[in-house]
């Protein structure tokens, strides 16, 4: 599986130097993202979901009568 971010790749190594995760882990990783251009960050596509919200207006939207 290829890392998501640069960031991402950084955070697994740094684990890896702290002997959170293990070096075949972090080779697997590294393995599959060689050759690929990973943006320096992501933003997560899920956004906050909250079941008392479904059906209300957005902020600043009126209906129409």
């Amino acid at each position: 599986m290829p890392y998501a971010s640069w960031a991402q790749a950084a955070k697994f190594h740094e684990m890896e130097r702290r002997g959170e995760i293990s070096p075949e882990v972090v080779a697997e990783f590294d393995k599959a993202s060689r050759g690929r251009r990973l943006p320096q960050r992501v933003t997560p596509e899920v956004t906050h979901w909250h079941p008392a919200k479904i059906g209300q207006p957005k902020r600043g939207h009126r209906y129409k009568p």
